[in-house]
């Protein structure tokens, strides 16, 4: 699973990788040692993957709600 899907964050005057990019660089090593298999894929839970947001609905009883993050590249 891989609760925060970002591929880069902010840092400084550029960026850096976030858990997203290492997710990617593994699920691209694991295709090409395991061409067949196209199971091996990490589950995205962070935003903008619904499922979080459903969760949030369901806990909450409504679905009048807003999301507020704090990096505007990956939360808008």
């Amino acid at each position: 699973m891989l609760p925060n899907p970002d591929v880069t964050y902010p840092e400084g005057e550029g960026f850096g990788f976030a858990s997203g990019a290492v997710a990617l660089m593994f699920e691209a090593a694991m295709a090409l040692r395991y061409p067949a298999r196209n199971d091996l894929v990490f589950s995205r839970l962070g935003k903008p993957h619904p499922a979080m947001f459903e969760e949030a609905f369901r806990r909450s009883g409504t679905r009048d709600a807003v999301m507020i993050g704090d990096t505007p590249g990956t939360d808008i």
